[in-house]
């Protein structure tokens, strides 16, 4: 079993026994100037409460990463095995020694023993601004975004002392900025549109389930409520499922699932008021099609309110992140969470702290330890809006969104139409600046890169980083029902409850046959999965608004991987084939 903590526990140890001191205060983190898009306001209000985040670091946790492979791949000793909910946080947790010292500088700092919750991944704590400026050596202020108004406290560097800064990757939110969207666009009503409701759905001018379900060859497979699959889906940004407007969908697409419901679970004040006014376009979509294509799977939908801490850009000036942190716990902390999770949002890589990335990412892989299936939405830019860098130089290059950059989570672009089906120009993908290539992507990744021209946008992108999306889905004119009306929306968005279900799916079948879910999909889909995947060969992205760049940047669909529809689409039928 991998101790993750070994190498880290000596060094603790060493500032343990040569207490009282913890050294002199260093500069942990630091911004040389106020981020892109933000004005410095005012001071803080010295009363005003906040909770801040230590992230203890995560030594060894390339073990981990691999262990987790082995978990995901197919022929591998321990493939299948998963983790339980006991196991990961026996694995994960630092030693007592790291989380004493940590505790006892809080402490000495005068935060109460009872303001202090320590949850192995983290060790939180409440305390006004003027005590966090005492602990932290620094100095809070409001900081106004300059485009919406948005207000948010934040230090432009802190302290902590030496000891504890050999054993703390970050404290937010502190000196981070930043902003989320939903990869969602186009919603118009369908009188607008010209479209023949009444017909079915042919997947061009308008996307219902029935034609999702031929087009991805499962319309006559039947799944159990009993099987043991299960589905989730996230809602962030105040988002909620409105259950009057689920209702009317399944009435016209879904008959059979009329009356069926889902659980609802708030975390940190997620709200459901169930006015229809208020309900969320991006959450209506995603429970009427991860809903209704696995029905009657058990299904979830988690509303998570918060927002963690960002960078902004050109391109994300504001503060509107989804709490990926207080998601995680939740889900992390519960014995049977959903075997599919699937998520529509995402940040420009470049807004989001890399050790805050790199703290949540290994918390996706500690999912996937468990048997879950993480799937993310790749976002809805191409190769990037502005295609303008955040770090002070203004330089051109292509985006990608986090978390699809997380080499353990799976990221999912658009298609449309259908027989055959093209890649939508929206469709984002490219290669992360954070965290390198996987070695499941070598041959497939590798391969594209090595067709492409010599010098081609050198600069631009990180050919050496991890690739997405790793599949796509159709994600064009998708008919919802949203505030009582029929509407057509499209993006990532759309693509992501339908590959989701796909796997639902699968997890069905899987565990019918007494075998165990899919779990982390990579390893699979970039090996024997691909084979059950339609290879995407039409159509692809554009990007960069207002750049002269040349040739025009944008990725093509091509034979095999490309970052515009990854590895394909899924056909269920052989997919199922493969994986039984």
């Amino acid at each position: 079993m991998i101790v993750p903590w070994i190498f880290l526990a000596a060094t603790v140890t060493r500032f343990v026994t040569a207490r009282p001191s913890l050294g002199d205060y260093q500069v942990l983190e630091r911004l040389d100037s106020v981020p892109q898009g933000w004005r410095k306001s005012q001071s803080a209000l010295p009363s005003q409460i906040m909770q801040f985040r230590i992230a203890p670091k995560l030594d060894g946790m390339d073990g981990f990463h691999q262990m987790v492979i082995g978990l995901s791949t197919p022929g591998s000793p321990t493939y299948g095995q998963f983790m339980t909910r006991d196991q990961i946080k026996d694995l994960m947790r630092p030693p007592p020694a790291v989380s004493d010292l940590i505790r006892s500088w809080l402490i000495e700092e005068g935060v109460p023993d009872g303001a202090i919750e320590d949850t192995g991944d983290w060790i939180k704590f409440s305390v006004p601004v003027r005590q966090a400026e005492k602990i932290m050596r620094t100095k809070f202020y409001d900081f106004q975004n300059t485009g919406g108004g948005n207000v948010k406290t934040r230090t432009l560097q802190y302290s902590v002392p030496d000891a504890i800064a050999s054993i703390v990757e970050t404290i937010q939110p502190t000196t981070f900025f930043g902003q989320s969207d939903v990869h969602l666009m186009n919603s118009a009503p369908v009188h607008k549109r010209n479209v023949d409701f009444a017909a079915p759905g042919d997947c061009h001018s308008a996307v219902v389930p029935d034609c999702l379900q031929r087009l991805y060859n499962f319309e006559d497979y039947e799944p159990s409520p009993e099987s043991g699959s299960s589905i989730g889906v996230t809602g962030f940004l105040g988002q909620y499922a409105n259950v009057e407007d689920l209702q009317a969908f399944y009435a016209r697409y879904i008959p059979e699932a009329l009356n069926s419901s889902f659980e609802f679970i708030p975390i940190n004040g997620g709200i459901n008021d169930q006015d229809p006014v208020n309900a969320g376009e991006e959450a209506n979509l995603d429970v009427q099609y991860a809903f209704s294509l696995t029905y009657p799977i058990p299904a979830t939908f988690y509303s998570t309110a918060g927002e963690p801490p960002f960078h902004p850009s050109i391109d994300t000036p504001s503060n509107t992140n989804e709490p990926y942190a207080e998601f995680l716990e939740y889900v992390l902390n519960q014995d049977n969470p959903p075997l599919v999770v699937a998520t529509s949002y995402g940040d420009e890589e470049q807004t989001v702290p890399r050790a805050y990335a790199s703290r949540i990412c290994a918390q996706f892989a500690q999912l996937g330890a468990r048997g879950v299936s993480i799937i993310f939405a790749s976002g809805d830019a191409g190769v990037g809006r502005t295609c303008v860098s955040n770090d002070g130089r203004n330089k051109k290059q292509f985006h990608t969104t986090f978390p699809a950059t997380c080499p353990f989570v799976t990221a999912v672009g658009a298609t449309e139409g259908a027989y055959p089906e093209h890649a939508a120009e929206i469709s984002q993908g490219g290669f992360s600046n954070y965290f390198s290539r996987p070695s499941y992507q070598d041959a497939a990744v590798g391969q594209f890169l090595d067709q492409l021209p010599p010098g081609l946008w050198d600069g631009l992108f990180n050919g050496r980083g991890r690739g997405v999306p790793d599949v796509a889905a159709n994600g064009m004119r998708y008919t919802i029902f949203h505030q009582g009306e029929m509407k057509q929306v499209s993006g990532t968005s759309a693509s992501v409850p339908t590959f989701a279900a796909v796997i639902a799916l699968l997890n069905d079948a899987r565990l019918r046959e007494g075998l165990p879910p899919l779990g982390f999909l990579n390893p699979l889909l970039y090996s024997q999965g691909s084979g059950g995947l339609n290879d995407i060969v039409h159509g692809g992205s554009t990007g960069c608004q207002n750049q002269e760049i040349m040739p025009p940047p944008g990725w093509n669909a091509t034979g095999g991987w490309d970052p515009v529809t990854g590895l394909g689409t899924p056909d269920f039928g052989r997919l199922k084939r493969l994986v039984l």
